[in-house]
């Protein structure tokens, strides 16, 4: 008999924890109950059981699927995965800082001094090469902080509105507040079983590609994203789309506020 290669779920009979994963076997029905880092005491004190759920002809295509199944629940509470395709969890990034902390690493080796003399020495570079907010003319920055002013004004407002008539509709019992949570629950679940059971039954979406077609999208989309460059038309800030889209949110700016650079 040939080695399998396939998707995998381990539960454990006393706790609701659970663990996805991939293996592609040595020999044929080897014993293996995953590869657990962070949470390995969970397989000591519990008892592990173990669910094949597909194979495959590659790993690639194990792999595949296997980040499928963690990203939608990597910070769930009961998930004992701690990163998916690179991506890690925030329990993990939060471990991370506090090793930095404690070990001052990284920024935290610096002292407040010593991180304002390298933020003054980095706008002073700007300001001579011209890049950044000064790569802007004094009449570019005055237009976008006034588009920018109308903006947040014009959000504001909507957002308003949008309490008023969110409170108008609790008090009246209108809309979803119409409804009891069980039926809230109820209408939510059938209406994802419609939707994913149309497509299956129709082929569109992720149901029309084949496995070889998938990867090759997924492949080609992460390379894409990365490639691509956009600035900032407020402060000059270069980065991908959504390192930018962060940048822009944390500094309250609009974020439609960029363009596209051409490299």
């Amino acid at each position: 008999m040939q080695s399998r290669i396939y998707t995998y779920k381990i539960t454990f009979e006393e706790v609701p924890y659970y663990y996805w994963g991939s293996h592609k076997e040595k020999r044929y029905n080897e014993y293996y109950m995953g590869s657990p880092v962070t949470h390995k005491w969970c397989w000591d004190f519990y008892t592990p059981k173990k669910q094949i759920l597909e194979f495959f002809n590659t790993r690639e295509e194990a792999n595949f699927v296997e980040n499928r199944l963690i990203k939608p629940v990597l910070n769930d509470l009961y998930c004992l995965n701690e990163n998916c395709g690179g991506i890690v969890s925030l329990e993990m990034c939060k471990r991370g800082a506090k090793t930095l902390v404690e070990n001052k690493l990284g920024i935290h080796s610096r002292t407040k001094e010593q991180i304002i003399k390298d933020g003054n020495k980095g706008r002073e570079t700007q300001k001579r090469l011209g890049t950044g907010v000064y790569g802007l003319s004094p009449e570019m920055r005055t237009e976008n902080g006034k588009n920018l002013g109308q903006r947040n004004v014009q959000t504001g407002h909507i957002q308003k509105l949008g309490k008023e008539y969110g409170k108008l509709c609790y008090e009246n019992g209108l809309g979803i507040f119409g409804i009891s949570e069980d039926e809230r629950k109820e209408n939510s679940s059938k209406g994802g079983k419609m939707s994913g059971n149309e497509a299956y039954k129709n082929k569109t979406g992720i149901h029309n590609f084949t496995k070889e077609k998938r990867l090759e999208v997924s492949s080609k989309g992460g390379k894409s994203s990365s490639s691509q460059k956009w600035k900032c038309l407020v402060t000059g800030y270069v980065s991908t789309a959504p390192g930018l889209a962060s940048y822009q949110r944390k500094r309250n700016i609009d974020t439609s506020l960029k363009v596209k650079i051409t490299l």
